[in-house]
């Protein structure tokens, strides 16, 4: 069920993530530089369903599971962790 509270912070959550130049804008400059506009389509309708499908996930209230469920939270953050690090190892190396 979704939860209308969260409306207005998901809203302004979604525009300025559009709005900042962050790493999925960097990606597409990249690779709009590298390959041009038809070959980065694919890129450019990844980061649009990405996006999309982040803020539904958001909008329908996931964040209740972390406060439901403190397991899946602390899990969570291990595993974000952990992909950190090895992102972090794959860049150095």
């Amino acid at each position: 069920m979704l939860n209308w509270d969260f409306l207005l912070p998901v809203m302004l959550f979604a525009f300025s993530t559009l709005i900042t130049p962050g790493p999925n804008n960097i990606i597409v400059a990249t690779s709009g530089v590298m390959y041009g506009l038809k070959m980065s389509i694919p890129t450019i309708l990844g980061v649009c369903f990405g996006f999309s499908t982040m803020m539904l996930i958001v909008a329908a209230g996931i964040g209740e599971i972390a406060i439901d469920y403190p397991f899946c939270y602390q899990s969570l953050r291990w595993i974000s962790f952990a992909f950190i690090c090895y992102l972090s190892w794959k860049i150095a190396t």
